[in-house]
């Protein structure tokens, strides 16, 4: 006995055509598209709108800015968002890949602290994870050629701001990731800058 659908098929075909393209719409349609989510998170950084960019992530999120600073859940990361929102980060995609949940980019950041270094911009990885839709772990990896350049230009203001403002270098080198703080970091390099760098 011939199974329904092959039965069906050679009745008419044309009914079984449509079947098999709904099904295919319909595969395609439910399954996010992770690399464009992931595009719209760094649009949303890049436009300074905090609060569409939480949307992407899951409660307790887990971010690493770096080997030493991990964040979790959304509160720490509204905080790392806002602190970006007073740097003027800029992200730019320079290549995007996805691997199953996981969506791999090489970026570019510019961002104001970067600017009054004298760093143009700072390539760097990011690894994002998904559960379903929303981002569970986001991993930055920087390029040992921006971890050198980030030494090179960030030690001379560091040794001129622990010896004229060493109370407020010191609260700004351990208040973490925050707009305050940001703010601190921000005065104390334009002060820096213009005091050193004629």
């Amino acid at each position: 006995m011939k199974k329904p659908l092959l039965k069906l098929s050679m009745i008419d075909p044309l009914p079984l055509l449509l079947f098999l393209i709904l099904i295919v719409c319909f595969s395609s349609c439910s399954q996010p598209n992770l690399g464009d989510i992931v595009r719209e998170h760094i649009k949303a950084v890049n436009t300074d709108d905090v609060e569409k960019n939480l949307t992407f992530f899951i409660d307790d999120i887990v971010f690493e800015v770096d080997v030493y600073h991990k964040l979790s859940g959304k509160d720490q990361l509204r905080n790392l968002m806002e602190s970006d929102v007073v740097n003027k980060a800029r992200l730019i995609i320079i290549d995007i890949k996805v691997e199953g949940s996981t969506v791999i980019v090489k970026l570019t950041e510019k961002n104001e602290g970067y600017r009054l270094l004298g760093i143009d911009g700072s390539p760097f990885i990011g690894i994002y994870e998904f559960r379903g839709r929303l981002l569970k772990k986001v991993k930055l990896e920087f390029l040992p050629e921006s971890d050198k350049l980030w030494d090179e230009k960030y030690k001379p203001f560091a040794e001129w701001a622990s010896k004229e403002h060493p109370q407020e270098f010191n609260k700004q080198e351990k208040g973490g990731y925050t707009a305050e703080n940001c703010r601190l970091y921000l005065f104390l390099l334009k002060e820096w800058r213009d005091k050193t760098q004629k």
